[in-house]
């Protein structure tokens, strides 16, 4: 059998629409070879190469005309999605137009106002104020909470994307006062309440869930440490200033040695500024945080 022919760029390393490769002049028999398979009707994608996730949301999104949401909108717009999660792909259209429906989708039908929808890498996903009312539907409240506290931080990191500006949590909770009738609006507004900026990860935000549930005082994320002429020497994941408490939640960077040089000059630091420190490892988090809860705990007895 002879070897199909090569695809035009960039149709070899990414799904496609049809339409697209009609555009490039790839004809209707080449479509059919068994170098590519049909994900879904009116597009390709090559059996070879990694395809990661967000290259799969194009041609999906043209093929339905439609908008990326709920955890699709999360992907697209770099915010955490739990692992226990369905992998379908949820697409939304607003009102009045037929949900679509087709395997490996979720479809949608949404009312949708001015603002709730943007257009990112040329593709339209839901906001991601919108795409946290969405998620109330699907999530748990801690991993609500966790959602929200990773929009309220949006660009805070070099990792995450710059292009996506952050909803202070104020501008959320006002968001969702002048929503009505969504379906989870009533747990959106609840953990709303408990979002808050500067949260690097959702371990964070479940050790600051965790430490309210448990009555503890509140630990500020991000919490910045002064010295005495008033100068910021350094900002802890987790800070109750009043016991100058930090807790830091070590994640599995920290066992590099170049990490753990950095630990190294600040934990002298943050001895030299009098500062207690709390560290959290993943077996901490375990139990809904009952080790860290129990380190903390421990901490502010000794501190009192």
């Amino acid at each position: 059998m002879r070897k199909p022919l090569e695809l035009p760029e960039p149709l070899g390393t990414a799904p496609f629409t049809l339409t697209k490769a009609w555009e490039l002049g790839v004809h209707h028999e080449r479509l059919r070879r068994k170098d590519l398979v049909m994900p879904t009707r009116g597009v390709r994608e090559p059996v070879t190469g990694e395809m990661d996730r967000i290259s799969r949301f194009r041609p999906l999104l043209e093929v339905t005309h439609g908008i990326a949401s709920h955890t699709s909108a999360c992907h697209l717009l770099g915010l955490p999605v739990p692992g226990f999660l369905s992998d379908s792909t949820h697409i939304s259209v607003p009102k009045g137009r037929d949900a679509p429906h087709r395997p490996g989708i979720q479809g949608h039908a949404l009312t949708l106002f001015p603002g709730e929808v943007i257009s990112l890498d040329g593709m339209w996903v839901t906001s991601p104020a919108r795409t946290f009312l969405d998620m109330a539907a699907l999530l748990p409240e801690i991993h609500l909470v966790a959602l929200g506290d990773a929009i309220a931080s949006l660009g805070r990191r070099p990792w995450s994307r710059q292009d996506v500006p952050a909803v202070p949590p104020d501008e959320l909770r006002k968001y969702l006062d002048w929503k009505r009738g969504t379906p989870g609006i009533r747990k959106a507004r609840l953990a709303a309440q408990l979002v808050r900026s500067g949260v690097d990860s959702p371990p964070e935000s479940f050790l600051r869930l965790a430490f309210i549930d448990a009555h503890l005082p509140e630990f500020t994320p991000d919490c910045p440490v002064i010295d005495g002429f008033g100068t910021i020497r350094h900002h802890v994941d987790l800070g109750n200033e009043h016991h100058r408490i930090a807790v830091e939640h070590d994640g599995e960077h920290h066992r590099t040695r170049e990490q753990q040089r950095i630990d190294a000059r600040r934990n002298a630091l943050m001895q030299e500024l009098g500062w207690r420190q709390v560290i959290i490892v993943a077996d901490d988090l375990k139990n809904d945080c009952a080790s860290a809860v129990s380190k903390v705990r421990r901490m502010l007895r000794s501190a009192a």
